[in-house]
């Protein structure tokens, strides 16, 4: 995937999608999405998608005049079946401070600029075998997607596996929640691996349900929530389209990864559409 320093992205567009039920355990929304075919590309046409979102550019980490500033960005990404990908930068925001402490620490640190790497306009690219539909850790290829097992449980081995740099460290279920919300989002899945990524998470420790919310895009969904390592992630469905519509992260409690931020800050969000 193609790195994108010091801020996390995500997509943008207009309306609202009503929630037509309400589920009374994670279990039941996810067979329920997990139970019809839902959206996303499938293997064998490139992929082509808008990523809008927010996300945190930290400066001096770990000192007392550490601070932070976020922005909100927009691409459309085609990824193609050899996994090279271009990117385009529709629209890049202006970074603003999360809390007048940040502002002032700015102020002591001289006014740095401010600079997200992104420009409106800008066109990126990975080469062939590079675009990863994991966000962190390790690459998942277009070829590896498409060729997911159709099993939960085998779907839950590959992710967790391109989800730790060893295998003698389990992931957090945050991280897990993280990944397969981009994994359904975007990636080149079959009907059957669909289904099998939809259901691998309820083999993931701790997911629970946690309300409906309402995404960048103004869409209404229904949230499935993991905590852990002072981080909330939730993931944001609509049920009737079956379709995973953002993933946002926010903190449990103080970090110094986020100076300033205080418990309940959402930290970093990726909301997703069709390009």
């Amino acid at each position: 995937m193609i790195a994108l320093t010091g801020v996390v992205l995500a997509g943008c567009g207009a309306g609202t999608t009503p929630v037509p039920r309400t589920y009374d355990s994670a279990r039941a929304l996810i067979e329920s999405v997990a139970g019809h075919s839902g959206t996303g590309s499938g293997p064998g046409a490139p992929v082509h998608y808008r990523d809008t979102g927010f996300g945190a550019l930290v400066y001096n980490p770990g000192t007392p005049n550490a601070f932070t500033a976020y922005v909100t960005a927009t691409r459309d990404v085609t990824v193609q079946p050899s996994s090279a990908a271009s990117v385009r930068v529709i629209s890049a925001g202006t970074p603003e401070f999360g809390t007048a402490t940040d502002r002032a620490h700015w102020q002591a640190a001289g006014r740095p600029a401010l600079d997200s790497g992104l420009a409106t306009g800008q066109v990126m690219a990975d080469p062939a075998g590079q675009f990863s539909f994991l966000p962190q850790v390790k690459a998942l290829t277009y070829q590896q997607a498409a060729a997911l097992p159709t099993t939960p449980a085998g779907v839950l081995a590959v992710v967790r596996a391109d989800s730790t740099s060893s295998p003698d460290v389990a992931p957090p279920a945050t991280l897990l929640l993280r990944q397969f919300g981009f994994l359904l989002a975007i990636a080149p899945l079959s009907p059957a691996g669909r289904s099998a990524a939809w259901r691998a998470l309820l083999l993931v420790p701790g997911v629970r349900l946690c309300g409906t919310a309402t995404d960048l895009a103004g869409r209404t969904g229904q949230g499935l929530c993991a905590d852990g390592d002072g981080y909330e992630v939730e993931m944001l469905v609509d049920p009737a389209a079956g379709a995973m519509l953002e993933v946002r992260k926010s903190l449990t409690q103080r970090s110094v990864m986020y100076p300033g931020a205080a418990p309940g800050k959402v930290v970093e969000v990726d909301t997703f559409l069709p390009g």
